[in-house]
């Protein structure tokens, strides 16, 4: 469980520091979009995972570029 705690933080404080990077008009829909990504994705490595996770990522950065 420590191991995990210190990969929600370290994901965390990776996610907070690309959005800080972003020009400040668009942290907010990139923070959505991020959250988005990981809807109905467990945190394993397992097909199911990596299948839903590849369909959130399309569907994220379609809708990134759409708005940016």
């Amino acid at each position: 469980t420590h191991t995990h705690t210190t990969l929600t933080h370290n994901t965390k404080k990776i996610r907070q520091q690309i959005i800080l990077q972003q020009p400040a008009d668009k942290q907010s829909h990139l923070a959505t979009c991020l959250d988005k990504l990981m809807t109905d994705v467990g945190s394993n490595l397992e097909p199911k995972n990596r299948d839903k996770f590849t369909q959130n990522l399309t569907v994220v950065r379609h809708e990134y570029r759409s708005k940016s």
